[in-house]
């Protein structure tokens, strides 16, 4: 209905018109641009041009409102012929004002050619016309949407410095959005004072941890602690993946105390800090010169001060140092921490089987085993995992099978990289067991990936990426490699083994042979009294 009533007003217009000359009534420039103003809802162009004509053929001169009519109704055509209006205007001697501006740029954001809206933008700014707020508003939130955040906060911040008005919340709002997508820290941070500090708003949680993520890459420790602040007012539940940001954020401040006591922080909100939160307090110990015995020094003073030192954070440590290849001083963190008041906990014991697997120290490993025995603590996925890893690094690795049987009666699901093991150590070393292993991988849902299967196919000789080898060069490569490990191996060992007598008792020597069959057993594997040494009737088992 609405597009009869536009249409009858025009052609009601136009009858006006026609009687109007009839009587020889002249028409004037309100006359014309009121006649023009008819045709801009149905957009209709021939005959607005024809109008235009009509007009100048009168020698009636056409007024900037004119010309900004003429370009409205055109707006469904070629954005080139709003520009040749443009032109027409310029060469009748008149200026653009804001409104023509407006009508140009919201011509091309709309194809959101944002290029050319920002050099119409740059017009308007030389010959100083001012933009509506609105224009500005939509031109800042479509650079946003279309990921140009630095461009979206400049172009805020400087209609902001000039204009006695504010943009809207939803403008700050596409900026903050597009900044932290973009991990731009500048825009963050000054869009984040915007928003929260000033205007009192309180971005959902989503927003809140894009944020997080930008501050904790960034170092901005403060930013993040705001973020936390926002996210308790919101009344969010606070995760790990909240607090870990800020851990990140304080260690790339060098404000490493306070990282330490985030973690701490995370307990008090009932969070479990995992190996992914303090990692950058590894990465700090490991990157920073002297940087286990500098974090050491200040869990040391925390402990005098009366803070309580989380053992994750030794943890960090003790990773940190096996990463270095510095067995005995990931050993010598173990050995102290009776002096912090923390006792280790299962992720202390995998890490240090981490280093021991590095130099197949598999003594170590079964002192360290049996301590968690002691200390009643249950081996968990990553802890076999290791272990079986650490058998594998043997010659003789029969007890990887006996560990595997044992995960699997603990009703624990071998993961696949504890079977690719287990098959590339049984085809180097023509062990027909792999096939077996095979087939439990394949029951277990794995699929066997390209690189193993050409692995399994070359017999242990083609590693992925490489060539095939020649036999001479085999022989060659074997004997170096031996020799430069065997080195490397017996100085790590006999730097350690006189500290790791200090620090973890030696397994006692079996008192009775009463008991052959559990004489047979590997040392460390027997970790629950109440546990038997698992199925032997399992095909790994059996095969073996």
């Amino acid at each position: 209905m609405s597009r009869f009533a536009d249409e009858g007003r025009a052609a009601n217009a136009f009858r006006l018109c026609g009687d109007m000359k009839e009587r020889g009534v002249m028409p004037n420039l309100q006359t014309y641009e009121l006649l023009l103003r008819s045709l801009v809802n149905e957009a209709w162009v021939v005959e607005a041009f024809a109008v235009f004509e009509d007009m100048l053929a009168l020698g009636i001169r056409p007024s900037v409102d004119t010309y900004n009519t003429l370009m409205r109704i055109n707006r469904l055509e070629d954005p080139l012929v709003s520009l040749h209006i443009l032109d027409m205007l310029k060469d009748a001697g008149l200026a653009p004002d804001t409104e023509t501006y407006g009508i140009l740029i919201d011509r091309y954001l709309t194809a959101n050619n944002i290029e050319m809206c920002l050099e119409l933008y740059a017009q308007a700014e030389a010959q100083g016309v001012p933009l509506n707020v609105a224009i500005e508003e939509k031109l800042i939130r479509v650079a946003a949407d279309l990921g140009f955040p630095r461009l979206a906060c400049q172009l805020a911040e400087q209609f902001e410095a000039r204009s006695v008005r504010s943009l809207d919340i939803v403008t700050w709002m596409k900026c903050l959005t597009s900044s932290s997508g973009q991990l731009y820290v500048d825009g963050v941070a000054q869009c984040w004072e915007r928003v929260v500090d000033r205007l009192n708003v309180l971005p959902d949680e989503g927003l809140c941890v894009e944020v997080l993520h930008t501050a904790g890459r960034s170092h901005l420790p403060e930013l993040a602690a705001s973020v936390i602040r926002t996210l308790k007012s919101l009344g969010a539940t606070l995760r790990e993946y909240h607090f870990a940001p800020l851990v990140e954020a304080l260690c790339g401040a060098q404000r490493i105390k306070e990282a330490v006591l985030t973690i701490e922080l995370m307990r008090e909100n009932n969070v479990e800090p995992t190996l992914q939160t303090i990692d950058p307090l590894s990465q700090w110990a490991r990157g920073t010169l002297d940087g286990i015995d500098v974090m050491w020094t200040a869990l040391d003073e925390l402990h005098e001060e009366g803070k309580t030192v989380d053992v994750m954070v030794v943890n960090a440590l003790i990773k940190a140092a096996v990463e270095l290849g510095e067995l005995q001083r990931a050993v010598g963190v173990f050995q102290a921490m009776p002096s912090l008041g923390i006792k280790p906990d299962r992720t202390t014991f995998e890490e240090l089987l981490a280093g021991c697997i590095v130099l197949r120290h598999r003594e170590l490993g079964d002192r360290l085993l049996a301590q968690m025995k002691e200390l009643h603590i249950k081996p968990k996925a990553r802890t076999y995992t290791r272990l079986i890893e650490l058998c594998l690094t043997q010659e003789t690795y029969e007890d990887a099978f006996f560990y595997l049987e044992e995960m699997k009666a603990q009703g624990i699901k071998p993961g696949v990289e504890v079977y690719n093991a287990i098959v590339r150590k049984c085809v180097e070393n023509n062990d027909s067991r792999y096939k077996i292993a095979l087939e439990e991988m394949k029951e277990c849902g794995y699929e066997v990936s390209r690189q193993l299967q050409r692995f399994i196919s070359s017999g242990g000789q083609v590693h992925e990426g490489q060539r095939a080898r020649t036999h001479l060069e085999n022989e060659w490569l074997a004997l170096l490699a031996k020799r430069k490990e065997a080195e490397a191996i017996a100085a790590a060992q006999v730097e350690t083994d006189e500290l790791l007598r200090q620090v973890v008792p030696p397994l006692e020597e079996e008192q009775s042979s009463t008991s052959q069959t559990e004489a047979q057993k590997p040392a460390a594997s027997r970790v629950e009294p109440e546990q038997s040494a698992g199925p032997q009737s399992e095909p790994l088992k059996a095969a073996s």
